[in-house]
């Protein structure tokens, strides 16, 4: 059993830190236990309220916080930093507010590092970062969970964040709360944004009001590979650029494989001037939307469920898409295959309905000609058109076409009925 020193911190009140402004250098293993708010009083940019700089150390605030004096915003100001190459590090039971920095900050080659139970709110650069990519060893084992992560707006025209990975491995985010990450029209904004990762979780969070200028997203997993989102949700995410590249999503993955979103909802995500999603995958492969609901999210001039680009092996299974919708132009669709380079997706069992554009709706739609993806036992209702896919000559799209108003709906002759998709009008 590992041992620790107790070292109890005591503070008249509140403490006014200047000189350095570093709160406490911890340089000796032990468990840290505070007993005061702290109020930082920066002298230099870039500096920190506590520097851990030891492995084996367990720092509890026991409820206290961390804050910036409020006549003193010198820039880059984090709450608490572990130095890089440091292993065994606990961070429990605080809160970080109004910082013109990070709220904690982790630095590269650094291993088994737990924060929970800890608030951050309204620091500028961002809420929680981990960042393994200064020499490229990147941060092993990563456990972040019961956090609180609110009004990180993005400094000095970065994009807002509530946790950021970059370079990490073996990380669960668990059971947390990014809300109104929001850098406004500077910038892009995430409520969680994973990139260059690899082999983690996302697992019981709620991403709420997050967002920015030319991107704004919920969940963002960039470059990452083997990631698990998890009975998570996405509402309110706004994006506001006129660019044509600029979106919406309430989860979005770019140029990441393999991976799992899980009975996530994504509902209420909105573009001022382009296109919301609920769902978007893009220059990807095998990566996997099972039993999850994308719902009213509206576009200025394109919405959809989902949205895959470019991508290999995609499959989307016991979803539903619907409500999604246009407000001043364009399409709205349940399930977009956007562009010639999709391949070889398996699209199954999903409910599609009531999608609807200004200028025209479907429900699921694959721009490639021929497809080569499988669409097998859905249902379409209410979406304009509910199915646009062209398969090779001599092949059809399996399709058993009614309405509410029949009393049967008969297969057609000759055909399997596990095979049919189903296309209700009104």
């Amino acid at each position: 059993m590992k041992k620790f020193l107790v070292i109890f911190i005591f503070f008249n009140c509140y403490s006014w830190l200047s000189a350095m402004s570093i709160a406490d250098r911890i340089t000796s293993p032990g468990v840290y236990r505070y007993r005061s708010n702290i109020f930082a009083n920066p002298t230099i940019v870039n500096d920190t309220i506590i520097s851990i700089e030891v492995s084996r150390v367990i720092l509890d605030l026991a409820g206290y916080t961390l804050d910036q004096a409020s006549s003193n915003m010198i820039g880059g100001l984090t709450g608490i930093t572990i130095q890089s190459n440091i292993e065994d590090v606990e961070i429990i039971n605080g809160a970080v507010i109004g910082l013109t920095g990070n709220g904690i900050q982790v630095g590269d080659g650094c291993r088994n590092i737990r924060i929970k139970n800890i608030t951050v709110d309204s620091c500028d650069a961002g809420g929680i970062l981990f960042d393994g990519s200064s020499s490229g060893t990147g941060i092993d084992k990563i456990s972040i969970e019961q956090v609180t992560i609110l009004s990180c707006t993005g400094a000095n025209s970065n994009p807002a964040f509530g946790i950021k990975l970059e370079q990490s491995q073996n990380f669960q985010i668990k059971n947390s709360i990014l809300c109104q990450n929001d850098a406004n029209t500077i910038a892009s904004g995430y409520g969680v944004w994973i990139t260059s990762s690899t082999f983690g979780s996302v697992e019981g969070c709620i991403a709420r009001e997050n967002g920015g200028n030319e991107i704004g997203a919920g969940f963002f997993i960039e470059t990452s590979d083997n990631v698990v989102l998890q009975n998570s949700r996405a509402f309110h995410t706004i994006a506001r650029s006129a660019n044509a590249s600029s979106l919406s999503a309430g989860f979005r993955s770019l140029q990441s494989n393999s991976i799992l979103f899980e009975e996530n909802q994504s509902i209420q995500n909105t573009h001022l001037q382009q296109k919301a999603l609920g769902f978007s995958a893009q220059s990807s492969s095998s990566n996997i939307f099972k039993r999850c609901i994308a719902q009213m999210n509206t576009g200025a001039t394109e919405a959809a469920g989902f949205e895959i680009v470019a991508e290999d092996n995609p499959s989307i299974t016991q979803s539903v898409s619907s409500g999604n919708q246009t407000t001043s132009s364009g399409t709205a669709y349940g399930i977009h295959f956007l562009g010639s380079l999709n391949n070889n997706g398996y699209i199954i069992e999903n409910d599609i309905m009531n999608n609807i554009g200004v200028s025209s709706s479907f429900g699921i739609v694959d721009d490639r000609n021929p497809s080569t993806t499988l669409f097998i036992r859905n249902r379409a209702f209410n979406n304009g058109t509910n199915y646009s896919i062209t398969y090779p000559i001599g092949i059809t799209l399996p399709t058993i076409i009614g309405s509410l108003s029949n009393s049967v709906i008969a297969l057609p002759s000759l055909s399997a009925g596990d095979l049919d998709n189903l296309d209700l009008s009104p």
